[in-house]
């Protein structure tokens, strides 16, 4: 339900930025079929390499891991249709700055997707200091999630809460051009 919410599709090419082992990616990577590709980026580079270990085991060809850093996915400029982050948003260091590094590498029209636990949706009481709260409830409010994507040049398209604890948001990018 995820990957259809976020618009995954044969012959796209995405990219899950926080990819870890890889949980999202393989299922995008059957989903894109042979005629797409998938980039795994993460920090950890032992997560990428069980990924690099577990695409070989099950003959996925279409899935490329890309070591980024806090900031930089290190994504090909142009060449992607989606980029999405699931359950990670909330441990980013600097997720205006990461959001403005992704994206140059996003085509005309192409989207970010956010997957992201609502604290209101898990019984979380409401917080004053949201930086601090996000590790602790590993939830960060839609109010602040989609003003950082604004401020990193991004605007909402949908916002789908069928989840119990999750919010999926689907984001474009604004017209203006933002400089990294």
């Amino acid at each position: 339900m995820v990957l259809e919410a976020l618009g995954i599709g044969p012959g796209m090419v995405v990219a899950e930025v926080g990819a870890g082992r890889g949980r999202y990616v393989i299922h995008s990577a059957y989903r894109v079929g042979l005629s797409g590709k998938v980039y795994a980026v993460d920090i950890d580079k032992s997560a990428l390499e069980y990924l690099r270990d577990r695409c070989r085991r099950e003959g996925l060809q279409n899935v490329e891991t890309i070591l980024g850093t806090v900031v930089d996915p290190k994504l090909q400029e142009g060449t992607l249709d989606l980029v999405y982050i699931i359950s990670a948003y909330h441990h980013l260091a600097d997720p205006v700055q990461l959001l403005k590094g992704i994206r140059p590498s996003l085509k005309p029209g192409g989207r970010l997707g956010i997957v992201e636990r609502e604290p209101s949706k898990c019984g979380h009481p409401a917080w004053e200091d949201g930086a601090r709260a996000r590790d602790r409830w590993e939830a960060v409010r839609k109010e602040d999630l989609v003003e950082e994507a604004h401020t990193a040049g991004y605007r909402l398209l949908n916002l789908h809460t069928f989840l119990p604890q999750d919010n999926i948001y689907v984001f474009i990018t604004n017209s203006i051009p933002i400089r990294v």
